[in-house]
């Protein structure tokens, strides 16, 4: 017999939440056939032979394994049997190659709570390419037997992307009204630049962190009007109904905040602009 490790997603509601989880659990199944890794524990230097580990892998990755990001974790344990260590692990490799390098978080709180579990993905020169979770240990039955729960797990940077905007990594341009062409009509819309803060001691955007072709490192923006409502937006530019402008004055004034992949927010200063530009729709010809 061997052991198999396997998750089954879940609906748990919990103070008035419906909590979407994954249940990790193990059993006996089929025949035995020992595994034998070279591998390496969280929170020691020391290498070391650990045989008899099960794994399933959660999610596949291509990152740089330069320790800007970190992994944060919800999970709650649920087996207290000492004779069984479980966690996370993660996989390495190089460029072009074929072996992995496995590093191991044991999970070391104890059943039933549900603490916040952090670990930075180790620096190396390799590239992270998987995250799952593991058991080693023996169990003695085929019934099914749960771990852990895991509600959440996060990857982001482990500094803090700041919303100082003179630290901030990027900055966003005041907005301004730009020629939107659309068949024979053209429309003024409001639109808005990006770039990279040219103050020196900003904050570095950490390599393998999200990229957009379209808003670049901004997941959104929130474009708002005179202080009277915002407009979320997934490019560079907005546009106001006839409706929005109705009620607005002659002269008002907008800005544009937005939110960095990774956390932080980044504020435009703000511009005025006048009703009257953005009502004219010309007609081509």
């Amino acid at each position: 017999m061997t052991r198999v490790l396997y998750g089954k997603p879940e609906l748990k509601l919990s103070e008035g939440r419906c909590l979407s989880l994954l249940t990790i659990f193990t059993k006996l199944a089929g025949c035995w056939e020992e595994v034998a890794d070279h591998v390496s524990f969280s929170g020691s230097n020391e290498t070391t032979m650990l045989r008899n580990i099960e794994r399933l892998h959660l999610y596949k990755f291509n990152m740089p394994a330069d320790a800007s990001l970190e992994v944060t974790m919800e999970v709650r344990k649920k087996s207290n049997d000492t004779g069984i260590q479980m966690g996370f692990y993660v996989a390495s490799q190089e460029m072009g190659g074929h072996t992995l390098e496995y590093t191991y978080h044991p999970l070391l709180h104890t059943c039933n709570t549900n603490p916040i579990t952090k670990f930075p993905l180790k620096k190396s020169n390799k590239r992270v390419v998987e995250l799952g979770v593991y058991m080693k240990g023996d169990i003695e039955t085929s019934t099914p037997m749960a771990l852990f729960e895991i509600e959440s797990i996060v990857i982001k940077p482990g500094a803090e992307i700041t919303s100082d905007k003179m630290k901030a990594p990027f900055v966003i341009e005041k907005t301004h009204l730009v020629e939107q062409r659309q068949g024979s009509r053209v429309q003024k819309r409001i639109s808005w630049t990006w770039a990279a803060n040219p103050d020196p001691d900003a904050q570095v955007w950490p390599e393998g962190m999200p990229w957009s072709e379209v808003t670049g490192p901004f997941s959104s923006f929130a474009v708002h009007v005179d202080s009277r409502f915002e407009i979320t937006a997934h490019c560079n530019q907005c546009w106001l109904t006839p409706e929005e402008l109705k009620d607005l004055p002659e002269r008002f004034e907008t800005w544009v905040i937005g939110t960095l992949f990774g956390g932080g927010r980044v504020s435009s200063t703000i511009s005025a602009m006048d009703k009257l530009d953005l009502m004219n729709v010309v007609e081509d010809g």
